[in-house]
């Protein structure tokens, strides 16, 4: 019975008709069954997580899960009609998620699930139907289903957001300025060392990405970014690590001090998921005391396993303070206009000669021990330490790369060339690199600033390493390679070094002496002679040997007796002129 009856008292006024005295008390009796299914809700703490039944209808029902559990409704069928029931979620971290029981056909609720501290409170018809009738929530709300808002929303506190943000206005708010020129691939691999990872785009933009698979530890490092100490950063980026089986991937942000000794990382450097596609991720932290610079590293180590084009990064920002916000570039007309300056017709910016390792006058072959302290081999270029060998190989048909050794690969500035002020490097490749003098330099990484005063000739070193495509420009932004055009590149060197062919035939009286002239382009300086090269074996008739030879700097005068009269000559010799530095 789920109705209140009541008691026939029968006609007035003695009422004998009426019920009688038991069947009255049992109207009663089942007045007060029907009441207490109807009462307000007691409390019941069994704590620990169980089925519910039926005699626990009416009641709210304490759980505190230790794990995120299942518990299962009565059969609607065995509880009465109009029944309800709560479920209380004492637990601060578990779930519970609520099902009809096992083979009742029952109809489940459209909420199921009890988040942390919420009360969910249920109502059946008695026979196969379960309906959410009611929700309390905790202090932190979370919404199983979705969420519409008529009117306006209005968030005091954080953001964040899982999945996509679709607008169909404006999105306004602060954003702070990237600090990071060139955060993802926009001017290609201008700022950063581009030996590991190399630009590229798709429909989503533009990125950076591994050409070939990586199975040692491989890193790009940006510019120097000029910043003190105690000062707070937040970095945010987008990584793929789709291809990567093993090993991180990561970027972060490093100190130095003035003496270009690295600090450390700032703040705690976040490790990405590995073999999932593009991922958001952002760190914060603050600048250690002595900084005066910092540099973002794209990074992968710890045995890597990366497939070619298996990790991608993109959408770097290095911004002050302690919350990052949308990805920006900040730019300006000459930094594009630098970087777009990678036409082959040369501005001749970079200060380094022979920066593709491709003119070779002295024909030297790789790989090349030296037999003197500062020997040259590839034009301007010279081996700093007698008995190292230094090595190359081409890249491709545009550059090759050099294998330094531990003494140095070393590039002389002219001071004829040197304007003076700020200048920045880059290279490509492991080796490491030192300025100035042997036993007083400098060292410098990639990316670095650095002052050269006008006119002084400064030395370059590289080191224990490969080295490709340096560079040294004024400014304080890495732009990408300048191509100098091959013949340009030879008649620069020529300036400091030139292969002469002596050959020369006439016909003379015997006893008299025989004169020409070569003339060239000005040297450096008056050139002096090194001798016989490539290999030149040199032939002579009717006259005295060798030559006698007047140097000057843009010409050679060249003499001999001739022995009779006759015709004579001079073939097969050609003479290295060196006006290097």
């Amino acid at each position: 019975m789920t109705a209140l009856q009541k008691v026939l008292l029968g006609t007035p006024p003695k009422g004998e008709d009426g019920d009688s005295n038991r069947t009255a008390n049992v109207k009663l009796n089942a007045n007060v069954d029907v009441l207490n299914t109807q009462a307000t809700l007691t409390s019941s703490s069994p704590t620990a997580l169980r089925d519910l039944t039926a005699a626990d209808m009416g009641k709210r029902m304490n759980f505190a899960p230790t794990a995120n559990s299942t518990s299962h409704f009565p059969a609607a069928a065995t509880t009465g009609v109009d029944q309800i029931v709560s479920v209380h979620n004492l637990s601060t971290a578990y779930d519970i998620t609520m099902d009809v029981a096992p083979g009742s056909g029952d109809a489940a609720p459209a909420l199921v699930v009890v988040k942390p501290g919420e009360l969910v409170t249920w109502e059946t018809d008695g026979v196969a139907v379960w309906r959410t009738i009611g929700r309390k929530k905790s202090l932190n709300e979370t919404v199983q289903g979705n969420l519409t808002v008529a009117g306006n929303e209005v968030v005091g506190g954080s953001t964040t957001v899982g999945g996509n943000v679709t607008a169909a206005g404006k999105v306004n708010g602060a954003n702070g300025a990237n600090l990071l020129f060139n955060g993802s691939a926009e001017f290609g691999v201008a700022g950063w060392s581009t030996a590991n990872f190399t630009a590229g785009s798709d429909s989503n933009g533009t990125y950076w990405s591994n050409a070939a698979a990586i199975n040692v530890t491989t890193e790009d490092i940006s510019q120097n970014i000029a910043i003190g100490a105690n000062v707070p950063l937040a970095l945010s980026y987008m990584i793929s690590t789709a291809g990567v089986t093993a090993g991180r991937a990561f970027v972060r942000i490093e100190a130095f001090n003035s003496s270009n000794v690295s600090l450390g990382s700032v703040g705690t450097v976040v490790q990405p998921a590995i073999g999932q596609g593009w991922a958001y991720y952002s760190m914060t932290g603050i600048t250690p005391a002595g900084t005066t610079y910092v540099r973002v590293h794209r990074t992968v180590d710890t045995s890597p396993a990366v497939s070619a084009g298996g990790v991608a990064f993109a959408r770097i920002k290095v911004e002050r303070g302690t919350v990052a916000s949308l990805y920006s570039q900040e730019s300006s007309v000459s930094s594009v206009g630098a970087v777009s300056s990678l036409a082959v017709t040369a501005t001749f910016r970079n200060l380094i000669h022979n920066a593709r390792f491709q003119v070779n006058q002295r024909y030297v072959a790789s790989p090349w021990t030296a037999t003197a302290n500062y020997q040259y081999t590839l034009d301007r270029w010279r081996v700093v330490t007698s008995g190292q060998q230094v090595s190359w190989a081409a890249v491709n048909p545009f550059y090759a790369q050099v294998t330094c050794p531990a003494g140095g690969y070393e590039f002389i500035v002219d001071g004829s060339d040197n304007p003076g002020g700020t200048f920045v490097i880059n290279w490509q490749g492991t080796a490491t690199c030192e300025m100035g003098p042997v036993g007083s330099s400098t060292v410098l990484v990639k990316g670095q600033i650095f002052a050269m005063a006008q006119g002084a000739a400064v030395q370059f070193r590289w080191k224990s390493g490969t080295l490709s495509l340096p560079q040294v420009e004024q400014g304080t932004i890495p732009t990408a390679f300048e191509v100098v055009p091959y013949a340009q590149e030879l008649s620069r060197c020529e300036r400091y070094a030139r292969v002469v062919t002596i050959d020369a035939e006439s016909y003379q009286s015997g006893g008299q002496n025989a004169w020409w002239t070569i003339n060239f382009p000005p040297m450096r300086t008056v050139p002096a002679n090194a001798g016989l090269i490539r290999g030149s074996n040199p032939n002579y008739a009717n006259i005295n040997t060798p030559p006698v030879f007047s140097i000057t700097q843009d010409a050679i005068v060249c003499s001999v007796p001739v022995t009779t009269t006759g015709t004579w000559f001079c073939v097969n010799y050609k003479m290295l002129l060196s006006a290097d530095l």
